[in-house]
Parts: structure tokens; C-alpha cells; sequence
């Protein structure tokens, strides 16, 4: 146990976890995030890790440090230079929210491993990130998937007081609403401003992201402004928004919730 114990504090936590950081995201970047035994092996070796550094935790004390943060940024510039930003993007605005995100990773890169302005450079990437999205949006205005298509219609009846479980929406593949009130709720405003809910979870994940940089210290600010960075540079995180899957509004609930306990 005692060697353990050693391994622990020399290798560290924040190395372990953002090595299951790495693992879990990339696995679910394979093939569009679908089973495959690269993806299995992939995710199934980044919770051994991040199980083991949730571990290293009870064990020492530790941050993530300028080396393993760097490296986590390096793994998110190389997997969005070598994958498209969408998977059913096309045309013009196809190539800008690529080169923005890709601009994004480069300023976090040069965040991880520069200490000067952490915060500026931080609201940098999420400004890139947030415009590589509306441009993913743009690129894909109706993507064939049965989530869009849900949350656009129960969005939709929620604002004409309708019942948003009574009914199968056209593009859906015949599926009902399957998720709690408050997605639709919550994306409501955001279909009558601008005819998509997109939006609403493309903010959800930017709000995140800037929750979890304002947590902390004044001390930890280049280290939080790292780590929400990679919230939204994590490999084919355009792809999260652009099938409109709702667990960035989960994530921005999480993460909120934790800012206003401190």
C-alpha cells in the first residue's frame, strides 16, 4: 500500500484524469459515437482511469499541472484538425465553424502552456468555440435525427401551450418526447428567437464552460480557464450540438449549481 500510496503522488491525479479525459472523448468521437470495438476499448479504458484517479484523490492532494493540461489540449487541436467539426455539415459555413474551432484549440494550446492573461485567453476560446457553432448550426439547418426534430417540435408546442408528450413530430422517425419538461422549457425562447434549439444548448455548453472557470481561486484561474476550454474543444463536441443531444443543458445545470454553492 505504501508503494501505492508513492505512485500516487508521483505520477498524480490530474494526470490520471485527464488521460481518462482524453480516452472517453476520444472513444466517443469514433465512428460518430457509435459501437465500435476501438470506441468500446477506448471509453472502457478512460473510466478505468478516471475511477483510478477519482481514487489518486482520496489518496494526495493534487491539480491537474501544466503537463497534463497541455496534453489535453494538444489531443483536442490534433482530433479537430483530423475530424470535421459536423457530420452532416456542407457548404461555406461548413469550413468556418471547422477553422474556428480549430482557431479555438490553437488559443488553448497557447493558454496551457503561456501564463500570461489566462482569463482573456479563456473568454478567447469560448468566443472561437460559440462561433464555430453558430456556424455548424448554419451549415446543418435540418440534420436527419430524430432529437432535433423532437426538440424542435416540443419546443414549438410548448409555445402554443400544447401538449408536448401527445404527439410525434414530423422528422422524428415516429418517437414521442423522451425527456423531462424542462428541456423543452428551457429551450423554449430559444426556438421563438430563432427557430432552433440549437442555440439554446450551444449557450448551454458555453455557460458551462464559463461556470467552471469562474470557480476557484484567484490562484487556479489559468488552470479553470484551461479546463473549461476544454468543455467545449473536447473531440467533435460541434457534433454534441449539431444532433442536439440535451445533456449540455444537464451540464450547464451541474455546473451552475456548483458556482452558486461556493
Amino acid at each position: 500500500m505504501h508503494l501505492v500510496n508513492r505512485l500516487a503522488r508521483r505520477i498524480g491525479p490530474g494526470f490520471v484524469l485527464v488521460l481518462a479525459w482524453a480516452l472517453i472523448s476520444l472513444g466517443n468521437a469514433v465512428k460518430y459515437g457509435t459501437y465500435t470495438p476501438l470506441a468500446i476499448t477506448l471509453v472502457s479504458a478512460g473510466v478505468v482511469a478516471l475511477t483510478a484517479g477519482m481514487w489518486f484523490l482520496g489518496r494526495c492532494a493534487g491539480r491537474p499541472g501544466w503537463p497534463a493540461l497541455s496534453l489535453a489540449a494538444l489531443v483536442a487541436l490534433i482530433s479537430t484538425i483530423f475530424s470535421p467539426a459536423e457530420r452532416y455539415a456542407r457548404g461555406g459555413a461548413e469550413h468556418w465553424s471547422h477553422g474556428l474551432l480549430i482557431a479555438a484549440t490553437l488559443v488553448l494550446l497557447a493558454l496551457a502552456g503561456w501564463p500570461g492573461r489566462p482569463r482573456a485567453l479563456g473568454y478567447a476560446v469560448l468566443a472561437l468555440a460559440g462561433a464555430a457553432g453558430i456556424a455548424g448550426i448554419r451549415a446543418t439547418p435540418r440534420p436527419t435525427i430524430d432529437d432535433f426534430h423532437i426538440l424542435q417540435g416540443s419546443a414549438k408546442a410548448l409555445l402554443r401551450l400544447h401538449n408536448i408528450y401527445a404527439h410525434a413530430w414530423p422528422g422524428s422517425d415516429g418517437h414521442l418526447m423522451p425527456y423531462l419538461p424542462g428541456s423543452a422549457i428551457l429551450l423554449a425562447p430559444f426556438y421563438l428567437l430563432f427557430s432552433d434549439v440549437r442555440y439554446g444548448l450551444l449557450a448551454a455548453l458555453l455557460l458551462a464552460a464559463l461556470a467552471v472557470t469562474r470557480l476557484g481561486r484567484s490562484g487556479d484561474s489559468r488552470r479553470l480557464a484551461v479546463l473549461g476550454g476544454l468543455m467545449v474543444t473536447f473531440p467533435w463536441v460541434l457534433y454534441l450540438i449539431e444532433q442536439s443531444w440535451p445533456e449540455a443543458l444537464l451540464l450547464a445545470l451541474v455546473t451552475a449549481s456548483s458556482r452558486w454553492s461556493r
